[in-house]
């Protein structure tokens, strides 16, 4: 036994310089990714805002454009998602997330860590499921939503009308909500503690954010609906997951896991790019036509699908990752989080972020 103990421990060291090589490549390159869209986007958003006022002035009398002003509604939004997080945070989920993790399991200040994390993740689960569940109620019924959603409609439908389309006051303050939603998880990421997955959800946000803006600007909503909708469902999942990890609850912990990978490769590697990436990029030429009769220069289509796809390699990298982790529960047992570890320190595990007092905050 002493002599596996010490044959374990001189392969787990040797291996560990290779991981953290290929875990600093890998922020380098993301790095270097952020680093060369900046500019572009500064210049992209410039050509939008042109598209922006030109639609106004061309708008047919009756018909209200999108327009900056109504990002005043996702601010409150941003402020709301804020202020409750939180008080819910530190009034009921820090004290549940105590109770939740055993304390002969984790001690000191890695347990701290775990219980904030506990608390956060319940106020995203809860999220979720109510977005899930508003989103449904909504576009059920919309002549776009398709039958893989749950809806009767065709995606053709979200190009068609173009660029004066029909458009829904529910709807915007849906979109609008997940703005403020999406911006107010970014403010939250930098503020906390930085883990292994750091700029992989740095990146995650600013996609997310980006698509969202650019495409209610646009008149985009009717496919960002069914976007944000597929992504939503499995969330739901991905932090009942990371609710129940640290618990003593194993069996939960698997349950929400298989459901994580079931809805995840159902909605992000089948049902997203079989639908969505096509129509945006086949069915959407509809929607070019439609900008070409009136004159209307239409930017960003490429760029648009450019960063549908870039979420998808996302999705890839992230399975891939839940796949190991499912095949570390079969061979050892153990439930663990690879991709958002907690280590001792109550930081990132073989990173180099130092923990301070907003570590409190996660």
């Amino acid at each position: 036994v002493h002599r596996g103990t010490v044959k374990m421990a001189k392969s787990n060291a040797a291996a560990a310089p290779a991981a953290e090589e290929a875990s600093g490549f890998k922020d380098k390159l993301l790095t270097f990714a952020l680093c060369a869209l900046l500019p572009w986007a500064f210049s992209f958003f410039r050509s939008v805002h042109e598209m922006v006022v030109m639609r106004t002035e061309q708008a047919p009398e009756g018909y209200t454009t999108p327009r900056y002003s109504d990002f005043l509604l996702t601010g409150k939004w941003i402020a709301f998602f804020i202020v409750s997080r939180i008080i819910t945070v530190k009034l009921f989920f820090l004290p549940l997330g105590e109770l939740a993790i055993p304390h002969h399991k984790y001690k000191g200040v890695e347990r701290e860590g775990r219980v904030n994390r506990f608390a956060h993740v319940c106020y995203k689960s809860i999220w979720f499921v109510g977005i899930v569940i508003w989103g449904y109620k909504l576009c059920a019924d919309k002549p776009w939503w398709p039958w893989v959603l749950g809806g009767s409609g065709e995606l053709r439908e979200c190009w068609t009308n173009m660029p004066f389309q029909e458009r829904f006051v529910d709807i915007q303050t849906y979109y609008l909500a997940q703005l403020g939603y999406h911006t107010h998880s970014l403010i939250f990421h930098c503020a906390m503690t930085r883990r292994n997955d750091f700029l992989e959800m740095f990146l995650h946000h600013c996609t997310t954010i980006f698509l969202v803006a650019f495409s209610y600007l646009v008149g985009f909503e009717r496919i960002g609906t069914a976007v944000l909708f597929i992504h939503d469902i499995p969330d739901i999942f991905v932090y009942m997951s990371k609710m129940a990890v640290d618990t003593k609850h194993s069996t939960i912990t698997m349950t929400f896991f298989t459901g994580l990978l079931t809805s995840w490769f159902c909605m992000r590697l089948i049902i997203y790019p079989a639908h969505i990436i096509y129509s945006s990029s086949v069915e959407s030429w509809e929607a070019v036509k439609g900008f070409d009769e009136a004159q209307m220069e239409f930017p960003g289509l490429y760029i648009f699908n450019f960063m549908l796809v870039l979420l998808l390699c996302l999705h890839i990298y992230w399975y891939w990752l839940f796949l190991l982790m499912g095949f570390n529960f079969i061979n050892k047992g153990k439930t663990e989080d690879w991709v958002e570890k907690i280590d001792a320190k109550g930081g990132q595990k073989g990173g180099t972020a130092k923990r301070s007092s907003r570590s409190k905050k996660e």
